[in-house]
C-alpha cells in the first residue's frame, strides 16, 4: 500500500506540523520568535530558508526581519571561530550569502 518513501515523507510531514503546534502554541513567546525557533528545530534546510527569507522584507514585517538576521549573525559567528577550518570563498557565498 504505501512504499518507504511514502512512509517517510508521512512521518517528515507529521514532525514539521508537531513542530508548528508546539511553537505555534507557545503564549509566551513573540511569534517571531515562535518562527525562529521552529526553523532551527526543523533543521539545516529550514534554517536556510529562513535565512532568505530574512532578505527580503517584502515578504515579512521588520521584527521578523530582525529575529532571522540574529539567527544568522550567531551562526555566522560560530563559522568564524578558529575551531571552523573551511575558509574557501566559495562555502562562504554559499552557506552564509557573503565572501
Amino acid at each position: 500500500m504505501f512504499g518507504l518513501k511514502s512512509w517517510n515523507q508521512i512521518k517528515r510531514s507529521q514532525k514539521v506540523i508537531s513542530v508548528l503546534f508546539k511553537y505555534g502554541l507557545n503564549p509566551k513567546l513573540t511569534p517571531p520568535k515562535k518562527l525562529r525557533l521552529a526553523l532551527e528545530e526543523l533543521g539545516p534546510t529550514f534554517v536556510k530558508f529562513g535565512q532568505i527569507l530574512s532578505t527580503r522584507p517584502d515578504f515579512l514585517p521588520p521584527e521578523f526581519i530582525k529575529e532571522l538576521e540574529n539567527q544568522t549573525k550567531k551562526r555566522l559567528i560560530l563559522l568564524k571561530s578558529p575551531l571552523f577550518i573551511n575558509q574557501d570563498p566559495l562555502f562562504w557565498l554559499l552557506f552564509c550569502g557573503r565572501s
